[in-house]
């Protein structure tokens, strides 16, 4: 839903718009009226360059979520690393932060900027309301910020699914639901903000049905909530490790985990405490915690954090540790082993994975590479596998790891699970981030099959060796 153009300098320059003054009682300051006036300067309009014609770009939209000028958009429209955002009406350029590819959704950060910027605060989705007014902010067609309004249609739309009959028939909770809304959204219009009357953002826009009218949906911000975490891990693209984990939902930075030993417990966090500021930058939700990580481990300093615990407000000192690669596996020299994975085959009727140790196997073997349809044989439906052995990995780097199936999957990496993809649904991947050692690393990859098509796919993308800002796809090996 992102659109190519080509684009002049000039389009830097377009004036900021100015908004009438008028008496707040007004006819014409409207509910959406106010909203939109409160929005519209942290929208931002995105332009990426094309690597092949420098005076081609690409548009799509951007949210400010962070007035240090962190900001989601969807992943489809940030192919490369960089780009252009005209924010008030000048261009200034960002870079990627994180992104997962297989939700569509990108963190940018704008550079080159005046002072903090506006925002726009992060709703919720689990109580919108079909009928209630939305409004939408974006950049279609590359002619920069333009609203429009409308309501929400359908708060629990599933993309993948064929009819609301098959629906009623079918377990649907393991596939994303989105937010059906009927407001106008052309191309461009993507990564840009679903906004409700409260003038918060409760989704992100992501896609349309060409050949229907008013039919657009929104990833839904609790599920963005949910996955910021894993999009941007701090901690391990700086190397640098805190030890906390925060409630993604709450609408305060609640710390729900402290990591045994980690910095942060060392320090004297706690479970329960709300952390209120870090190094003077307030904190509102565990996005705002990210955002203020991810610029704080950028340097080597301590962490000054100031917490509520019950009735006290208390200031703690966290001193970040580093934190390493994971190390390749001791194991017997390369010629000593065999390429591939062994596996386990297990004949039965499954809706979730499951617990193998209770299973008798039906036969087993081994493949040189993860190849499902050597491995299932005549058997289409009604299966389970195990496959165990070690993924080779030739160069040290940060790297994505995906695993991508119909039905349901999980990948254990050292001995935990790294990627849990279970579940009845079709094609779909999830993915990790992973800094590791070359080496031999021991796997476990355990696959469903319950009727459909039979995909089973494992791929690694290096991330710190790009080419053209893209990430480089490395095949993958296993011995076993």
């Amino acid at each position: 839903m992102h659109k190519s153009i080509v684009l002049f300098v000039a389009m830097s320059l377009t004036p900021e718009i100015v908004i009438a003054q008028l008496p707040d009682d007004s006819p014409r300051m409207s509910p959406l009226v106010r909203v939109v006036a409160q929005v519209e300067p942290a929208v931002v309009a995105l332009f990426i360059p094309d690597p092949d014609d420098n005076r081609r770009f690409s548009s799509g939209s951007g949210t400010i979520l962070h007035p240090d000028g962190y900001a989601i958009t969807n992943n489809h429209v940030v192919k490369g690393e960089t780009g252009l955002a005209v924010l008030r009406g000048k261009a200034v350029r960002f870079k990627v932060v994180g992104r997962s590819p297989e939700k569509d959704l990108a963190i940018i950060k704008l550079r080159d900027h005046q002072g903090h910027l506006p925002i726009v605060p992060l709703g919720h989705s689990h109580d919108v309301l079909n009928g209630e007014t939305v409004a939408v902010v974006g950049n279609p067609g590359g002619r920069g910020t333009i609203v429009t309004a409308g309501i929400i249609s359908a708060k629990g739309t599933h993309l993948t699914s064929p009819s609301a009959l098959w629906a009623s028939q079918t377990e649907t909770k393991w596939r994303d639901d989105f937010i059906q809304y009927d407001a106008a959204t052309n191309r461009g219009n993507s990564g840009g903000a679903l906004i409700n009357m409260d003038g918060e953002l409760i989704g992100v826009v992501a896609a349309l049905i060409p050949g229907e009218q008013n039919s657009s949906f929104a990833i839904p911000i609790d599920r963005v909530r949910r996955l910021l975490e894993r999009i941007v891990e701090p901690e391990l693209i700086h190397q640098r490790s805190v030890g906390i984990g925060l409630n993604p939902l709450a609408d305060s930075a609640l710390v729900t985990s402290v990591t045994s030993g980690s910095p942060a417990d060392k320090a004297g966090v706690h479970t329960f405490d709300v952390l209120q500021s870090v190094d003077g930058r307030p904190l509102s939700n565990a996005a705002d915690w990210l955002w203020t990580l991810d610029a704080c481990l950028s340097g080597g300093d301590a962490i000054s954090v100031v917490v509520r615990r019950g009735e006290q407000i208390l200031p703690i000192e966290i001193t970040p540790s580093k934190s390493g690669v994971v190390r390749a596996a001791e194991v017997p020299a390369e010629t000593e082993l065999n390429a591939g994975l062994s596996f386990e085959f297990f004949d039965g009727e499954f809706s979730v994975l499951p617990d193998f140790a209770q299973l008798a196997q039906s036969r087993k073997g081994s493949v040189e590479s993860l190849d499902l349809k050597a491995i299932q044989g005549d058997t289409e439906d009604n299966f389970a596998v195990k496959l165990k052995g070690f993924m080779k990995v030739d160069d040290p780097g940060l790297y994505r790891v995906s695993l991508n199936s119909d039905d349901g999957s999980r990948l254990v990496f050292h001995g935990d699970v790294l990627i849990n993809n279970d579940g009845n649904h079709p094609p779909m991947t999830l993915s990790r981030l992973v800094r590791v050692a070359a080496g031999l690393h021991p796997i476990e990859i355990e696959y469903f099959e319950s009727s459909g098509e039979n995909v089973l796919e494992l791929k690694l993308e290096r991330l710190d060796a790009t080419k053209n800002g893209v990430a480089v796809p490395v095949s993958v090996s296993f011995m076993h």
